[in-house]
């Protein structure tokens, strides 16, 4: 996650410039196999197959610039083939960050949160568009999933709508406004952390912010 939000006193994004823009429109549509072939070659020259057979591939077809295996940082920040990835859109808890459930016993939301992005990446692999840069030029990116051997087709997977709408991040409406239905809809049902008494990780950052203030370092990135 961070010590601050994207654009806060200690972090701003950069406004996205025409060049990026230009950039994202022109992201290259990779076609990805999730269910192998029967047979290695075309229908026409398998043996046993009629040439009219549809093709056995299920193909779903994203605009990426960075695909591969994840790994999670916390419940809203990857490592997507070497690279830090945040989540567009949403704000989950950090780390050290707990929360009071109804009764008052404490509860590790932030622990909870990454095991929850986890669930969402395990095996599978992670398409990233990038949407900005925060001000340690890392990418802030749309991340979708797709299930590697799948015979029915593609389970593609918003993570950060996903994350939202099963309680384990909040929308980041700050900045943007794609998540806020599904933050409404957890609410609504105490999914995950809106079951507890939970400090919004931009509040819990400032309020360590506050007690750090006179820490070395504590400006830097997470």
């Amino acid at each position: 996650m961070r010590e601050q939000g994207w654009r806060s006193d200690e972090r701003a994004l950069s406004k996205p410039t025409s060049n990026r823009l230009l950039a994202i429109a022109r992201a290259i549509m990779v076609s990805v196999f999730v269910a192998g072939c029967s047979q290695t070659g075309g229908a026409a020259s398998a043996p046993g197959r009629a040439a009219t057979d549809p093709p056995t591939p299920s193909i779903i077809a994203v605009p990426a610039d960075l695909i591969g295996q994840a790994s999670v940082i916390d419940g809203d920040t990857l490592d997507v083939s070497g690279r830090r990835i945040r989540l567009w859109g949403v704000d989950a808890p950090e780390r050290a960050q707990s929360c009071p459930d109804p009764t008052g016993a404490l509860q590790p939301a932030g622990q909870r949160s990454a095991e929850a992005l986890n669930a969402l990446v395990r095996d599978r692999t992670v398409f990233c568009l990038e949407r900005d840069r925060d001000r340690w030029n890392r990418a802030v990116s749309v991340c979708y999933t797709a299930e590697s051997g799948s015979t029915s087709g593609p389970d593609a997977i918003d993570l950060s709508k996903a994350m939202v709408a099963q309680g384990w991040a909040f929308a980041y409406s700050g900045y943007s406004r794609d998540y806020e239905a599904d933050e409404h809809a957890a609410r609504a049902s105490s999914a995950g952390l809106f079951a507890w008494l939970c400090q919004t990780p931009w509040d819990f950052r400032a309020s360590r912010r506050i007690s750090n203030a006179d820490s070395p370092g504590s400006a830097g990135p997470p």
